[in-house]
This record gives structure tokens, sequence and C-alpha cells, in this order.
């Protein structure tokens, strides 16, 4: 499962979503590299002086003023100043006389064999609670999605403004890797999407509507259940599709903090045949 937290709040099940770099630009910026990152630098009050930023930035005034084509060093609250800087470090420059003497190659040790890989083991459902269970005691409003017993990724570290990866990574606890185990409402929401793969095969992936099992984590799973209230519930795709999401359901928030916030459940296998775009969900719906 993934949980976003920006302006809004997405919540993606056993999936994985990327957010891309700052970009770059090509510019002259008196650096060995030839290509120069472009930063947008906000100056926030009288105390974020030219010197300040240019010592940040590990640049000069005059740079700052020629690409912003400023003719004094004042600043003033809330503009936005354009800066290059190299993503290279400079290389240490050595004279000949201070060349050090070859080192001698010491031939190389034969490699350790690698230790024989250790048989995956499927994580249990001991003391996992399927049933609504609050995030904390007392807030009746904000319901665990999914029982927290095996996170796989957490949010990335921040570059530039955005995080690597702006969700958290829940998997299947249970048999089977948690395939037919309910995911539930986090808070009062109103449903604004539903995507399956019928409604786009490229987008969200092929159904995989094969009989039999798949391997997944070394072990036979099956393609496809009887799930009460769902009916017989497909699992898998024959392709990630371009949004790389499979089924998804996307909510917004309506109160106690979440409210304007987008909450998006992905990599789900089905969607509850009661569910709807516009739909209410009360915290701990299916």
């Amino acid at each position: 499962m993934q949980i976003w937290f920006k302006k809004t709040l997405s919540l993606t099940l056993f999936g994985f979503l990327y957010v891309s770099l700052a970009p770059t630009a090509n510019a002259t910026c008196n650096r060995p590299s030839k290509n120069c990152v472009l930063k947008q630098h906000r100056v926030l009050s009288s105390n974020d002086t030219m010197e300040r930023i240019a010592q940040t930035y590990k640049v000069t005034v005059a740079q700052i003023m020629r690409w912003n084509r400023l003719n004094d060093s004042q600043l003033k609250s809330g503009q936005s100043l354009k800066l290059y800087y190299s993503p290279r470090t400079t290389k240490r420059r050595f004279s000949a006389q201070n060349k050090s003497p070859r080192r001698q190659i010491q031939p190389r040790a034969l490699p350790r064999p690698l230790p024989e890989p250790k048989p995956v083991e499927q994580k249990t459902a001991s003391n996992a609670n399927f049933s609504m269970e609050h995030v904390y005691e007392g807030v009746a409003s904000l319901v665990k999605p999914y029982p927290l017993k095996w996170i796989l990724r957490g949010f990335g570290r921040c570059i530039n403004g955005k995080r690597e990866h702006q969700a958290i990574d829940i998997a299947g606890v249970g048999p089977n890797f948690g395939l037919g185990t309910p995911i539930r409402s986090m808070a009062l929401s109103k449903v604004v999407a539903i995507r399956r793969p019928e409604d786009n095969p490229k987008r969200y992936g092929v159904r995989d509507l094969r009989p039999g099992t798949v391997m997944r984590r070394g072990r036979a799973l099956p393609r496809s259940e009887n799930i009460e209230g769902y009916g017989r519930v497909n699992y898998f795709t024959l392709d990630h599709g371009s949004t790389r999401t499979g089924v998804m359901i996307v909510t917004r928030g309506l109160e106690d903090g979440l409210e304007g916030h987008t909450i998006r459940y992905m990599h789900l296998a089905e969607v509850h045949p009661s569910l709807k775009e516009g739909s209410i969900l009360q915290p701990g719906d299916e």
C-alpha cells in the first residue's frame, strides 16, 4: 500500500509510484560540466541576501546577477531567481612533479561463492486484523486500510522539493499473500474515479482470464477465486499497462483534516459491486 502526503494524500496497495527528478537545462555556468541543473529560488524575506544565496548554491553574486539580468544586489520578498549549478565536482589537478608513484597492482582474490538463496517465507495472518481497526485509540474517523504487518517501501527522500516515492507500499498478509482479503476506506470520502483493466487495457493492463495458477515469489497462486459479495475475481493482469496501477479507486476526503485531499487505492483485485463514481465511503467500508 502507498500513502502519499502532499496537498494530496495518496494510498496505493501493493504497488510503486515514481516521481520525476528536477528538470535539467543546458546553460553556460562557468563550470567544467556542460549540463547545468536549473534551480528556482524564491526570496522569502529581507534576510535572504544575495551573498547567502550565492554561498548556499556555491556560485558567485555576479553570476546570479547575470543570469537574472539584475543591476544591483538588492532583493525583494517574493522575487524568483534562476540559478544554474554544475552537478559534477571539479577534479583536483596535479602537476607533473607532484604526481605520486604508480601503485603496484595486486592480483585480485577469487570471489567467494554466493550463499544459497533462502526460501521465500510467506507472511502469515497471525495477529492481522482484517476487520475495521482505528489508527489511533479514540479517533473513530481514521481507519487502517489494511493490516500493517508487511511494509515493503515507505516515503522516499525529498529531492528538489519532490519525494522519490510519495507513497507507502503495504504487501498482503495471510493465505496466498493476502489474495482475497479486504481493503478498507481510510476516512469519510467520496469516490471520484474507478479504473479497471476492462475500461482501458492499454492504461491499466490486460486482465488475465486464464484458469489455473501463476507463480509469484516462488509460490503457485490461483489466478481467480470466488469471493463472497464479489463473485468470481481475477487477481492478475498479463501486463502492467502504462499507469502500472491495475484496478484503482480515487477518492476525495470530506472531513477531519483530510477534506480536499486525494486518497488513491491502487493495485486492487476488484472493486466492491456496490461502489460507483459519486458513492460516499464511510471509514472502514470495503
